[in-house]
């Protein structure tokens, strides 16, 4: 806002100037032009505010496909934690956003079910004990012939049941976080915990204390803080020109916009039927940079494909117009020391360094000047003219 509040003040005193020193009978404006897209300078004008123009230069560079995305972890870096058991919430221990390592304690739950799981347990591995300790002595009075062959055969039948049990339960119970060999008559406990599977961010936390929740409905979901990458959408049309180990260099918005640098790794194989796209998969050459992003991020990309010679011009003399990118062409100067600048629409093809690569979308006669300073300038007073209008 403050350059265009400049930019007008610029040309207002300009004007002033120029008025001052024309005679009285050619003493009207001369920055309104028949043409639509069009704006015309007086020679002070010009002077005033540093306008310059010049011949496009061929350079050789690659194309760039303009797409965006997001950063994002592979699926084994994401997680969703679910109740193993139903129950009450007791305690939440974590928030969004919060930074969690594997096996940290999330929320605590209640359940009574729990208590006979353990009781059931320990009932299992009492009787296995006794099986035990009864297969010995039997084997025993089998070895002097004083017992049944059958009543062997029972005994250890029983004791591979009773195995097999306190095998289930013993897992059951692990799996809420409960260590078997420390569970005692003295030791039971209604209360398990939600563990982190991964270590990451907290994205989202639905659960409130005191509230009841079942198996199927997902509690917490993380995602991991290594392996992030970009996944980049681009058109259908344009994604067979994108092969794996092209550089991508790409902007974060909530960054500052610095331009970084990625490859592409993985070129989808599948169409998105919605946004009619194909996912690209790129991978952040520098972990620094890596460090400093999180999932989620907003990204604009540049994807450079295969290198050619384009007509390119400074970057600051391709300047946007609402939706679009345009160019300023000088038009021939008329007697009455006027130049004339129309306004032509191009397509960006590629960027880099201080340059950008562009294609005019209108017809532009070969050797035309394009403005390379002040293109800026020409758009506000383009601008400031049609308010008057």
């Amino acid at each position: 806002m403050k350059k265009y509040h400049f930019v007008i003040f610029a040309f207002l005193m300009a004007e002033l100037w120029a008025c001052q020193n024309t005679a009285p009978e050619t003493n009207k404006s001369l920055d309104l032009s028949p043409e639509k897209n069009t704006v015309v300078l007086r020679a002070a004008q010009i002077k005033t505010i540093g306008l310059s123009w010049g011949k496009s230069i061929p350079r050789n560079l690659a194309k760039s496909l303009f797409a965006n995305g997001v950063v994002d972890v592979p699926p084994q870096n994401q997680a969703t934690v679910h109740a193993r058991q139903e129950g009450f919430v007791q305690s939440i221990q974590i928030l969004p956003g919060d930074f969690v390592q594997k096996g940290q304690v999330l929320a605590v739950l209640e359940n009574r079910g729990y208590l006979q799981m353990q009781e059931s347990y320990l009932m299992v591995r009492s009787e296995l004990a006794y099986l035990q300790k009864e297969l010995q002595r039997q084997e025993t009075l089998r070895a002097a012939d004083i017992n049944a062959l059958k009543t062997l055969q029972q005994i250890e039948r029983d004791l591979q049941i009773k195995q097999a049990q306190e095998a289930s339960l013993r897992q059951q119970l692990a799996l809420l976080g409960l260590n078997t060999s420390q569970l005692s008559a003295q030791r039971l406990q209604a209360y398990f915990s939600l563990f982190s599977p991964i270590t990451g961010y907290v994205e989202a936390v639905e659960l409130s204390l005191g509230e009841f929740v079942r198996q199927d409905r997902p509690l917490v979901r993380i995602k991991g803080s290594e392996h992030k990458h970009l996944e980049i959408k681009v058109f259908e049309k344009e994604a067979a020109q994108v092969q794996k180990g092209q550089k991508v260099r790409f902007q974060v918005p909530a960054l500052g916009g610095d331009t970084l640098e990625a490859e592409v790794f993985l070129v989808g194989q599948s169409l998105d039927l919605e946004s009619k796209t194909i996912h690209l998969h790129a991978h952040i050459l520098l972990p620094s940079v890596e460090q400093r992003l999180k999932p989620g991020m907003f990204i604009n990309a540049q994807i450079q494909l295969q290198a050619q010679v384009w007509e390119t011009l400074p970057e600051e003399a391709i300047v946007r117009d609402g939706t679009q990118y345009v160019v300023f062409v000088k038009e021939k100067a008329n007697r009455s020391a006027t130049v004339k600048f129309r306004k032509v629409p191009v397509e960006v093809l590629s960027e880099e360094g201080a340059y950008r690569a562009f294609k005019p979308r209108q017809k532009v006669k070969a050797g035309a000047d394009y403005v390379q300073k002040g293109a800026y300038y020409l758009l506000a007073k383009m601008r400031n003219l049609g308010e008057e209008e």
